[in-house]
């Protein structure tokens, strides 16, 4: 005669049914009484029966929304439309106001704080781009220009400064001002000899483009220094580092005129 255990510790109990000696699930008292228990609170808080057999399908509630409910979700997505319109055309507003913030006041160019951002943008992703450098041009004689004839006549000179810069570089170069007559330039993508190529063709853009003021024609002056960029440089650095590379131009520069 064999003798059958139960396992009694356990929360699910089997039991047999005499056929071959095979378990079938037994019954769990405590949570036949918890379900019960939940049935009873459901129907002392009043609830239908559709709210109370509802199951989530993909979701969503499945069961019968009142009316009143769907008039107060349709009043909801009416009064949400009107605020999604608003916050676009807050964001829009806002990129406006920062692209004006990055802008020069007179120039066609980036301010200075609005270069430094792009700056920062292209060392952090300089070895994507595989090789950028920056580039200091000075223009020398615009403060003779400004105190000569004007301040009227200086903007003027530096506006078109600017655009002889950009006439000399890549499209997906970036010019901007660094303050008083000095432009910044980002160059992408650029080739080892990028600063004496950019030097050479800006010397023969400044010469053959005179600038006309009243009966005056004047040829600017552009010193250039630059260095390339790498992973890590800071905008000081660079800029420390251009200006250096400008003077040593402009000692040997000096040094053959007067030879």
């Amino acid at each position: 005669m064999e003798i059958q255990k139960l396992e009694v510790n356990k929360s699910e109990a089997v039991a047999t049914n005499g056929q071959g000696g095979k378990k079938t699930p037994g019954r769990n008292p405590r949570h036949d009484r918890d379900q019960e228990d939940e049935e009873k609170t459901a129907e002392e808080r009043g609830e239908p029966a559709s709210r109370r057999d509802a199951f989530v399908v993909d979701g969503a509630l499945d069961g019968t929304i009142p009316p009143r409910v769907q008039q107060m979700l349709s009043d909801l997505a009416g009064q949400l439309e009107p605020l999604r319109r608003d916050l676009e055309v807050s964001r829009a507003r806002e990129r406006d106001l920062r692209d004006r913030l990055d802008q020069h006041p007179y120039l066609p160019v980036l301010n200075r704080q609005g270069f430094e951002h792009e700056f920062s943008r292209v060392v952090g992703h300089i070895q994507g781009l595989g090789s950028a450098a920056f580039a200091c041009v000075s223009v020398i004689n615009a403060a003779t220009i400004r105190l000569t004839q004007g301040r009227e006549a200086y903007e003027k000179v530096m506006s078109h400064a600017c655009m002889i810069v950009e006439d000399s570089i890549g499209e997906m170069d970036i010019v901007g001002c660094l303050g008083g007559h000095d432009l910044g330039v980002l160059m992408l993508s650029s080739s080892e000899n990028a600063i004496d190529e950019m030097a050479a063709r800006l010397e023969a853009t400044f010469e053959s483009q005179l600038f006309s003021h009243g009966r005056s024609a004047i040829r600017l002056q552009a010193a250039i220094g630059g260095v390339t960029l790498k992973t890590g440089f800071g905008f000081s650095q660079a800029l420390a580092q251009a200006d250096a590379d400008m003077l040593r131009r402009s000692d040997e520069k000096n040094a053959l005129t007067t030879q």
